[in-house]
C-alpha cells in the first residue's frame, strides 16, 4: 500500500536528517518535515490522495510511539504548502517552508515540485533534504547530494513490465500488438513513453504513433483521434487518475470501452471507476499477473477484474 511506501521514506528522512541537524528547533523530540503537494489547481484530486496518504502514514507511526532514531523515540509532524501545481509557486513552497518553518527535509511527489526545488536545497546556509519519486534518472543525474528517489523509476521497472505485458495479451489475442501512447509533456510522461517505447520493441510489439498533451489539459480530443487514425490494438495512457482523465473521456465520447488501468498503464476507455478503483496497483490480466512498483491489494484486484468482465 502507499502508506507502507509513505512510512519508510518517513524514516529514511529521519534518520537521515538527524544525523546532521537537529530534529526540531522548539522540540527536539519531534521530526517535523515540508510537504510541497497540488492542494488546488489542476492535479488537486492527485494532490488530495498523495496528502491523505502522508497523513495516514503520521498517524499510524504516531500511534505506534513514532519513529527510533538513535536511542530514542521521536514523533513525526507533516507541515505542507500549496504548488497549485506551479512550478513559481513549488519553489516559493520551498523557500517557505525551509526558512520559515526550518524544515531540515522534504517529502515531494512530482516533478512539478522537486526540480524548482532542487534548485536551492543543497544551499550552505540552510540545506535540506529532498526525497521525490521521479520517472526518469534526471533525478539523481545532478550530482545533488541531498536528493534521493524512492520509487517509481521506469528504467527499473519497465523492461519486465513490457515482456510480462506482452506475453500476457499474446494470450488473448494472438494478432499484431501495436501500441499507440498518449504521453505528457512532463519529466514523468517523457520517460514513461521512452522507456516503454524500448521495452515494448524488445518484447517484440509495436509502437503505433506518440502523441503530446500538457500534463493540465482539459480536452485532449484531436490527439486521441490521431492515435486512432493508426489503428492500435492499445491505447496507453501513463499518469495518474486525475491527469489522464481527459484521455479517457475523450475516448469514452468516441465509443472506447473497457479501460483497463495498469502501473501507469490506461487501455481507453469506458467506466471511469476503473482507474479510481484500480490506478497505481499489481494486476491479473486474465490470469496473469502483470508487474508493478506497487504491491497488489487483492480485494482491488477482485474489483478490477468484476469490471474487466462486465
Amino acid at each position: 500500500m502507499f502508506t507502507k511506501t509513505y512510512k519508510t521514506a518517513l524514516a529514511a528522512l529521519a534518520l537521515t536528517t538527524a544525523t546532521g541537524c537537529a530534529l526540531a528547533a522548539e522540540d527536539a523530540n519531534v521530526f517535523r518535515f515540508g510537504v510541497p503537494y497540488t492542494q488546488t489547481g489542476a492535479l488537486a484530486e492527485y494532490g488530495a490522495n498523495y496528502s491523505d496518504g502522508i497523513r495516514l502514514a503520521v498517524q499510524e507511526i504516531n500511534d505506534k510511539g513514532g519513529l527510533t532514531v538513535g536511542d530514542k523515540k521521536v514523533k513525526v509532524e507533516a507541515v505542507f504548502c500549496d504548488t497549485q501545481a506551479d512550478t513559481a509557486k513549488a519553489a516559493a513552497c520551498g523557500r517557505r517552508l525551509s526558512s520559515q518553518e526550518s524544515v531540515p527535509a522534504m517529502l515531494i511527489s512530482t516533478s512539478i515540485e522537486t526540480f524548482p526545488i532542487m534548485s536551492f536545497n543543497n544551499d550552505t546556509r540552510s540545506p535540506f533534504l529532498i526525497i521525490s519519486s521521479s520517472a526518469s534518472n534526471k533525478l539523481v543525474s545532478q550530482n545533488n547530494p541531498l536528493v534521493v528517489r524512492y520509487w517509481y523509476n521506469t528504467y527499473s521497472y519497465m523492461p519486465n513490465f513490457t515482456k510480462a505485458l506482452k506475453e500476457a495479451l499474446g494470450s488473448i489475442d494472438s494478432g499484431p500488438q501495436v501500441v499507440s501512447v498518449m504521453q505528457s509533456e512532463d519529466e514523468f510522461g517523457k520517460a514513461w513513453a521512452d522507456t516503454f517505447t524500448k521495452g515494448w520493441t524488445a518484447a517484440g510489439g509495436t509502437i503505433g504513433r506518440v502523441a503530446t498533451y500538457p500534463s493540465t489539459a482539459t480536452d485532449v480530443y484531436p490527439q486521441i483521434t490521431a492515435l486512432l487514425k493508426t489503428k492500435p490494438t492499445v491505447l496507453a495512457v501513463p499518469g495518474a487518475c486525475p491527469a489522464d482523465r481527459p484521455a479517457r473521456e475523450a475516448g469514452e465520447r468516441i465509443g472506447l470501452h473497457r479501460p483497463l488501468h495498469l502501473p501507469d498503464l490506461v487501455w481507453t476507455a469506458g467506466n471511469l471507476q476503473a482507474c479510481g478503483r484500480a490506478g497505481h496497483h499489481r494486476f491479473a490480466l486474465r490470469g496473469r499477473r502483470l508487474g508493478s512498483p506497487v504491491g497488489a491489494d487483492r480485494r482491488i484486484q477482485g474489483g478490477f477484474q468484476e469490471d474487466l468482465q462486465a
